[in-house]
């Protein structure tokens, strides 16, 4: 999705180029676009949205389309830090990270995760475009969002277009048919680029 993004994003600018492209997902991917370390990644979706929304890359429509709080504390690479090698094998990136989460703590006190249920996915069909992102959110303890993609129109509906897990581009027909099949999966988050 960040590549996709990037891409775009490069075709639209003034010069379009391989070191604009590079550019261009370096500025959708990390901390305020800048490329600073491991803890400079966006590891959470949702703190990827706020952080791509700041810089107006995004615009998070999740609230306005009918969200509703999503009630959970985000902690899940720190409370996994040995399923991570970056994290199990440097011990300046497990502290960054912890205090990354406690930042994003703060932030979603002052302005809470919102999502829109697997059931109520149809019900905002008309209000999707080609090309929103999308986030399907997770009730995994600790984790926001398992899997991202984008929307697809298709001749029957909304269809969702990601890679699966095979690496291969998968168009899945019904977005809210995919998102009630994903193992652990209670909605979605929807972003939509901006220009």
């Amino acid at each position: 999705m960040e590549t996709v993004l990037a891409f775009s994003r490069n075709l639209r600018s003034s010069s379009p180029s391989y070191e604009n492209f590079v550019e261009k997902i370096q500025e959708v991917r990390y901390a305020d676009g800048k490329l600073d370390g491991y803890c400079s990644r966006l590891h959470y979706f949702s703190e990827w949205i706020r952080d791509n929304q700041k810089r107006n890359i995004v615009r998070d429509l999740t609230s306005e389309l009918g969200g509703v709080p999503l009630n959970k504390k985000l902690d899940f690479m720190s409370s996994n830090w040995q399923k991570y090698p970056r994290l199990k094998n440097n011990e300046a990136n497990h502290q960054c990270i912890l205090a990354m989460e406690q930042k994003m703590e703060l932030e979603i006190r002052s302005q809470p995760l919102r999502y829109i249920p697997s059931h109520k996915i149809r019900s905002i069909y008309s209000l999707l475009k080609a090309g929103d992102i999308i986030a399907v959110t997770t009730d995994l303890k600790g984790l926001d969002a398992t899997h991202t993609g984008l929307v697809y129109p298709t001749a029957n509906g909304i269809g969702f277009i990601h890679a699966s897990p095979s690496g291969k581009v998968k168009v899945s027909p019904d977005l809210q048919r995919y998102v009630e099949g994903v193992d652990h999966a209670i909605g979605i988050m929807v972003a939509r680029p901006v220009n």
